[in-house]
């Protein structure tokens, strides 16, 4: 019986492997620059993305390290100069923006920023800073202190200075990232909020940890039913593959791994580095956090750094963009403690499939020498309009274009039919029969074949009433498990029988 099952699952994988995954298909398209920025970019820059989206130059000029965004009261996007200590309000016209206006200044480094109820608020590296009453351009002054001690001054190994909020005004909660101050290192009593996830009410007051054991939790959103995920940039020093980097739920009194474990409970390895070293002896409490730690949802190759992630439901995208994120990876760098050969520097995209999470590139082509580390693109920020337009901040530092922020819209009318059209199958098995229909269709004739549990193709009559509508005589076959494998213009997909 063991055999028979390990024969089928096999046949599974052999047959899956045959359908191909459900995976975007991305072809390459010239980057739109709109006239104005046509002197900072390559005329034969190119990026590569689903059919139907088209990537273009939103904005440049001003930034030198944009990061994080969010969507002004009137409308207008606005980006948080981590570089510059300043806050821009993008004006736009015709879908482009034209000039970039310092709304707030001198916000210390502000990483993200949030509008809630009439304010603007910034978070810096150490506070988090409440702007009230614009004057009539829109320029907010006299800042208050909102929250106070994030983080320490002190520096490790590797201070993360970054801080990144988000409200939710369905649970009354302020989250805010508060990543640690070194690579490796146990907190101590003057650092207890490092490493984490810090909860407050929306109104600054009732100071929690809500969740630990994240070395450097830098992008944060919400899900439909309001769950808290983050994106995480995991330990150095581990090795060029190990650990990867994190995109996950964030639950409340959860430890997730930093700095002693990662991944499925595995434990570092405390002989590598002078840091972990440190870190010994463990102790029982140790063990205990491990055993209970938090497997993530889904990681992202080693030193590929993911940031900002967005959670969309937007319904003027197609199906299989909605109850997902896209996650802009902004990519490894150099050096004995990051990685060689670059990776990341693109977008992704998240989806849950039967409760797994998987991610698939959605919008690479800005890393063009990684044995050389040469992008003209980095993603950190990422947010979406009404209309579904996704807008994501570069913050790329290299010669071959400046800062900028780039737009990324999708046109049904110019999109070819996906693979998520192919999933509307039906199988119907009426004795010695099956009928398959193939929905939503396009147009070409559907290619049906049939294998048995070995894998092998076998060869059956089949009778079409209509060029969607394919009717397979069984009578032919021994009695057992068959799959069939239905291939149209509009993707492929797998279906067992039971004979």
């Amino acid at each position: 019986m063991r055999s028979f099952f390990s024969l089928l699952l096999f046949c599974i994988l052999f047959l899956a492997s045959v359908a191909g995954a459900q995976t975007l298909t991305l072809s390459g398209s010239a980057l739109v620059v709109p006239q104005k920025f046509q002197k900072y970019y390559d005329s034969a820059q190119t990026v590569n993305l689903p059919s139907g989206f088209t990537a273009s130059v939103y904005y440049t000029g001003a930034l030198v390290s944009p990061r994080f965004m969010g969507f002004a009261p009137d409308g207008n996007l606005c980006v948080a100069d981590d570089n510059l200590g300043t806050i821009f309000e993008i004006l736009d016209s015709n879908g482009t923006g034209d000039t970039a206006i310092a709304i707030a200044t001198n916000t210390e480094n502000a990483h993200s920023l949030a509008f809630h109820r009439g304010s603007l608020f910034a978070a810096s590296t150490n506070r988090i800073w409440r702007y009230d009453h614009p004057n009539a351009s829109g320029i907010y002054s006299n800042p208050t202190l909102f929250i106070d001690s994030l983080g320490s001054t002190a520096e490790g190994s590797t201070n993360h200075t970054t801080r990144t909020l988000l409200f939710d005004d369905v649970t009354q909660a302020l989250y805010i990232s508060d990543g640690s101050a070194c690579n490796a290192c146990r907190e101590n009593e003057d650092d207890t909020e490092r490493g984490t996830i810090l909860r407050f009410d929306t109104d600054g007051k009732h100071r929690s940890v809500y969740a630990t054991g994240l070395r450097n939790a830098v992008g944060l959103a919400l899900d439909s039913t309001h769950a808290l995920w983050a994106t995480v940039a995991e330990r150095n020093d581990q090795g060029e593959d190990v650990p990867g980097d994190l995109v996950t739920a964030i639950d409340s009194n959860r430890f997730y791994g930093w700095p002693l474990a990662y991944g499925n409970h595995q434990w570092d390895d405390f002989s590598l580095d002078s840091e972990y070293e440190a870190l010994l002896p463990l102790t029982h409490e140790d063990s205990v956090n491990v055993a209970n730690m938090r497997v993530p949802d889904g990681t992202e190759p080693a030193h590929s750094t993911p940031l900002g992630i967005l959670y969309t439901e937007n319904t003027n995208l197609p199906a299989m963009y909605r109850h997902a994120f896209f996650v802009a990876i902004h990519g490894s760098y150099p050096g004995a403690d990051g990685r060689f050969v670059a990776n990341g520097s693109k977008i992704i995209l998240l989806t849950n499939s039967s409760g797994v999470w998987t991610n698939e590139d959605f919008c690479t082509g800005f890393l063009t020498d990684s044995i050389n580390y040469i992008r003209w693109a980095r993603p950190a920020g990422i947010i979406m309009d009404r209309k579904g337009n996704v807008y994501f901040s570069d913050d790329n530092t290299s010669p071959h274009a400046p800062p900028a922020i780039f737009k990324i819209s999708y046109n049904a009318n110019d999109a070819v039919a996906t693979a998520e059209h192919s999933l509307a199958v039906d199988v119907v098995q009426n004795g010695s029969t099956a009928d398959i229909r193939v929905n939503n269709y396009s147009g070409s004739v559907p290619n049906v074949s049939l294998y048995d549990i070995m894998g092998r193709e076998r060869k059956v009559v089949k009778q079409s009433a209509f060029t969607n509508e394919i009717t397979l005589d069984l009578s032919p076959l021994e009695h057992g498990i068959y799959f069939v494998l239905i291939r149209t213009s509009d993707g492929t997909i797998l279906r067992s029988l039971l004979r």
